[in-house]
């Protein structure tokens, strides 16, 4: 991937990405990556950045699907006010088809 911070005007490419997804039970999951940061030119590495979360299934029906994940994401490319890990949450809503 890559990404181009509007306040910066670097722009950076995320190779190798390593996600993944351990099925803990039906309805929690464990999750994360591993992505390496490179500059653009290909003459830096930045460093690694690493996300962990957990995913916790809150609704389910044959329509739609609602997660919730809470995790930690630790930044190569910015400073986190909480320290080297940064606090995460989200709510996923996944519609189905039928």
């Amino acid at each position: 991937g890559i990404r181009a911070f509007t306040m910066d005007t670097k722009t950076n490419l995320f190779f190798p990405q390593f996600l993944y997804t351990i099925h803990l039970t039906n309805k929690t999951k464990l999750g994360g990556s591993f992505v390496n940061i490179i500059n653009q030119s290909l003459e830096a590495r930045e460093g690694t950045t690493i996300d962990i979360f957990f995913i916790r299934k809150i609704y389910d029906s044959d329509k739609i699907q609602i997660d919730f994940s809470l995790g930690i994401f630790h930044p190569v490319l910015w400073d986190s006010k909480y320290g080297e890990w940064h606090p995460t949450y989200s709510v996923d809503f996944k519609l189905k088809k039928g």
